[in-house]
């Protein structure tokens, strides 16, 4: 979803002298071999990609082969989206083209690609930056005033927090950075707020009638991805980025926390609507 958000919102920035990347993800089949993506991701998230789920995968060969069909599947928010509209989201990334029109502009994004674009660091100037707190105090905004708690959370936390999470820190390779053990044991750089908003609840109950709990929290991520350096590309797919999340607390069983999810859902839904994104 995140990906969609920042295709549909390149073209504004595109109309003040920024180019959108235009990435695209249709070369990757569905029916490829796990065994590359099983590198550095734990098994509860290897669990649910090999099919032990309910969810549906994804099949993007098919969205890029027939876009009239992608069009219908779509639940728009945002009135008719036509097939012509489709080749701005799948389309083939210029990335040369695009970097150049970037860095001459006012509005500039740098790193350096495409030297190292799996490690390098990026740096966003002018509406960037802008784009991006607009859209985290929006958020921000709006889940406080449906009666979220806002929350801050550390970014370094102890192993046995990711654990109770499903991810495995001490895994090689993993998409949790770790610290030096010789100078701080046993400490990682979380990649989600849900990490931080877990540990807070971790060891310590909680009353049914003040269930269910919702929290928000904005913070920054930081995730290894991939050691390639092939898939991460401009702003996708980076190793360091902010997102705001969404959490909940609820009783056992399922109803509650099947309640508490369409909730989520229905908010994600309105908020993309309110900001004139398509989405599924």
């Amino acid at each position: 979803m995140a990906a969609s958000i920042a295709r549909r919102l390149w073209p504004l920035l595109a109309r003040r002298g920024l180019r959108s990347p235009r990435g695209c993800v249709c070369n990757q089949s569905p029916r490829r071999s796990f065994a590359t993506e099983r590198r550095g991701r734990n098994l509860l998230y290897e669990h649910a990609r090999e099919g032990y789920s309910a969810l549906p995968q994804l099949d993007v060969e098919t969205l890029c082969a027939c876009p009239e069909e992608a069009a219908r599947a779509l639940e728009l928010r945002k009135g008719e989206l036509r097939p012509a509209d489709l080749p701005v989201i799948f389309s083939p990334s210029n990335p040369g083209a695009t970097w150049k029109l970037a860095r001459s502009s006012t509005s500039s994004v740098r790193s350096a690609y495409p030297t190292c674009p799996a490690t390098a660091p990026i740096t966003c100037v002018g509406l960037g930056p802008l784009l991006q707190h607009g859209l985290v105090n929006f958020t921000l905004k709006k889940l406080i005033h449906q009666g979220f708690t806002p929350m801050t959370v550390p970014d370094l936390l102890r192993g046995a927090v990711f654990e109770g999470c499903g991810m495995t820190p001490n895994a090689n390779p993993s998409q949790i950075y770790n610290i030096d053990p010789s100078r701080f044991e046993d400490l990682s750089l979380a990649g989600t707020a849900e990490v931080g908003l877990a540990g807070y609840f971790m060891d310590h109950s909680v009353a049914f009638r003040d269930l269910p709990i919702r929290m928000v929290c904005s913070s920054t991520c930081y995730r290894a991805e991939t050691d390639t350096g092939k898939e991460p590309w401009g702003l996708y797919r980076v190793h360091h980025f902010t997102k705001v999340e969404m959490f909940g607390v609820t009783g056992p069983g399922l109803e509650q926390s099947s309640q508490l999810l369409e909730e989520f859902l229905s908010l994600q839904m309105e908020i993309l609507t309110e900001l004139g994104l398509h989405f599924r």
